[in-house]
């Protein structure tokens, strides 16, 4: 079985749900109807991915759903070209005196 999972560290477990094909389906979207494009920039597998596209509703919501193992992950978009936040998602300090969004994804019982 799985159960001495609950004693490897969190980076370990990470890899070993990776190894499992655990992953958990996540669903992004902002409502920002007056862009013509925006894209999801994340680090999701490790480093910075190549920007994703979002599609959009007829109003003005922008999303994309990616299915990500459990663990903590960096992002923001990029609407017609220039960086955004979502204030009101958590965030966390980029180390370049800006900020980015930070989702954490867990098991549930875990």
């Amino acid at each position: 079985g799985l159960r001495w999972l609950r004693w490897a560290s969190k980076g370990a477990l990470g890899a070993l749900l990776l190894t499992y094909g655990v992953l958990i389906p996540v669903h992004f979207t902002v409502h920002i109807p007056q862009a013509e494009k925006v894209m999801l920039v994340g680090r999701f597998q490790g480093g910075w991915d190549s920007p994703r596209p979002l599609a959009v509703d007829g109003n003005g919501y922008w999303y994309v759903q990616l299915r990500l193992p459990p663990g903590s992950y960096e992002y923001f978009y990029l609407v017609d070209g220039e960086p955004w936040v979502d204030v009101s998602a958590p965030r966390v300090e980029d180390g370049l005196g800006g900020q980015n969004n930070v989702v954490s994804l867990a098991l549930e019982g875990w």
